[in-house]
């Protein structure tokens, strides 16, 4: 009996020795996976709307800041920003400071941010839809 009592002791030990490794093994790769996950989130899109007054223009350096509440915020323009003052093209030169502004930009990995569209002066206001010069003539009610 104290033989077979030995061979379960040595049995479940073995057995235990082999199922540890795997379980730290296992615990190891774990703390990888949440670093996946961590990768997919930085490549959230980094662009968004802007809107303020304009606080200054700087033609050389192509940029242009807006009024912050405790710092201006400056945008950077290049040759790709599509730029718009009363609904048309438009350059840098035509901004004028203390002008409403809005439009869209992108924040780059060294912290610059990218203007891609930029709206100088008011917004324009929506075109109304001409009217139909041809009006279809209303049904008669038939009299009684």
């Amino acid at each position: 009996m104290n033989s077979a009592l030995l061979r379960l002791a040595c049995v479940t030990l073995i057995l235990s020795a082999v199922a540890i490794p795997t379980h730290s093994v296992a615990a190891e790769k774990s703390p990888a996976a949440p670093a996946t996950k961590t990768t997919t989130s930085q490549k959230k899109s980094t662009r968004y709307p802007i809107h303020g007054k304009l606080s200054a223009v700087n033609v050389p350096t192509k940029t242009f800041s807006l009024k912050g509440a405790e710092k201006d915020r400056v945008f950077k323009v290049t040759p790709e920003t599509k730029i718009t003052k009363h609904g048309k093209p438009a350059g840098l030169t035509s901004a004028v400071v203390g002008e409403d502004v809005g439009g869209y930009v992108e924040k780059q990995p060294d912290g610059t941010i990218i203007a891609l569209s930029v709206r100088f002066g008011p917004k324009p206001e929506p075109s109304s839809k001409p009217e139909s010069k041809t009006k279809k003539p209303e049904k008669a009610e038939p009299s009684p």
